[in-house]
């Protein structure tokens, strides 16, 4: 195949089905992030590719080995919201880079949020609090500490479901975080699950065997179990 560039069009066929592809951008790695249209009966004019309805805005793919080149139309600002989205959660820089933006203020941006929050928390302004929290983690989604605070803000108001969620998220950047995983147990103590929260109290324990915590929470739940 020819050398691929931002804004080609490829498909392949299959049991006279067509599948499209537009490459949006090809990082360093040579790794192609691409937009893939649903597939359908017949393949239309290329110009017409775009209207086909979008399977997935975006995903990074290696190997289009078994596609067929179409054409080039350029790569619209709109098109690329699926991959300026991937670029801010897993490659902050990169993002930055592509949207013209400094990364320095951006996270003295989500800071300022963060600083806001934890007066709102201090002043018992939950829902003040979260909206702020969310706009740090928003500036700078790699901000875990702000999606824990949040998660922390949601404990106090009993939305248990809504903090486990947020504990979940911040796992994904922090993943060894004793933290976010005893407090989904505690969540889980909370709504009265205790199977589940003994699991994530001992995943803590595990994490940190001398934290006294997991044990004493342990300790309760085998007392629960006993009396039931």
């Amino acid at each position: 195949m020819r050398k691929l560039n931002p804004g080609d069009v490829l498909y392949h066929s299959k049991d006279g089905k067509y599948h499209c592809l537009k490459i949006l951008r090809i990082d360093e790695q040579d790794t192609l992030h691409v937009c893939s249209y649903q597939t359908v009966n017949a393949l239309p004019a290329l110009e017409e590719v775009k209207n086909i309805p979008v399977f997935a805005m975006h995903l990074p793919i290696e190997d289009v080995s078994d596609c067929v080149y179409y054409g080039n139309v350029a790569v619209e600002e709109t098109e690329l919201e699926g991959y300026h989205l991937y670029l801010k959660m897993v490659n902050f820089p990169a993002y930055a880079a592509e949207k013209g933006l400094d990364v320095d203020e951006e996270i003295s941006k989500a800071n300022d949020y963060y600083r806001q929050a934890y007066t709102f928390t201090d002043d018992k302004k939950y829902e003040e609090a979260i909206k702020y929290y969310s706009l740090a983690e928003e500036t700078f989604p790699m901000f875990y500490e702000a999606i824990d605070n949040r998660a922390f803000v949601r404990m106090t108001v009993k939305d248990y479901e809504g903090a486990i969620a947020d504990f979940r998220r911040s796992l994904e950047i922090n993943s060894n975080s004793f933290l976010a995983i005893f407090s989904i147990g505690e969540c889980y103590f909370k709504m009265g699950e205790l199977k589940d929260a003994k699991v994530y109290f001992e995943q803590a324990k595990s994490i940190n065997p001398d934290h006294e915590y997991p044990d004493m929470m342990l300790e309760k739940i085998k007392n629960l179990e006993n009396k039931s």
